[in-house]
């Protein structure tokens, strides 16, 4: 079964409030499609910020837009459009967007039983 495509933009009115920001599950879009991780879009506003958690996954954020700091663990980092920020599990973490909306993509995934960043992906990324 070919899968079905996600709507070729996720618009703010897609969202829901989650982590005190505006975001969309891309997974529950799929059709006939269940990925070995979770994804989202999320939209931060100027001012605002994911609340600061931790979680057992691995993840990912990359900016598309906007500007913003972000904090793992006790460092602090500066984002940017292009920025791509790992968060090992169990690592504290939060984004603010600072002058200017943050549109941001995150991915997260289980560790592999061997406890790598690697989960069920290959090097060259493929299953």
């Amino acid at each position: 079964m070919k899968p079905e495509l996600v709507p070729p933009q996720i618009t703010r009115a897609a969202m829901i409030e989650e982590y005190d920001v505006m975001m969309a599950r891309i997974g529950p879009l799929l059709k006939n499609v269940t990925p070995p991780f979770g994804a989202a879009i999320v939209e931060i506003d100027p001012g605002r910020a994911i609340r600061l958690h931790a979680h057992t996954e691995h993840e990912f954020y990359f900016v598309f837009s906007g500007t913003g700091s972000m904090v793992v663990g006790e460092a602090e980092y500066a984002v940017t459009p292009g920025s791509l920020v790992y968060i090992p599990p169990q690592s504290e973490h939060s984004l603010r967007a600072t002058t200017e909306a943050v549109r941001m993509c995150a991915v997260w995934w289980e560790p592999s039983p061997e406890g790598t960043a690697q989960g069920s992906f290959n090097r060259q990324g493929e299953p």
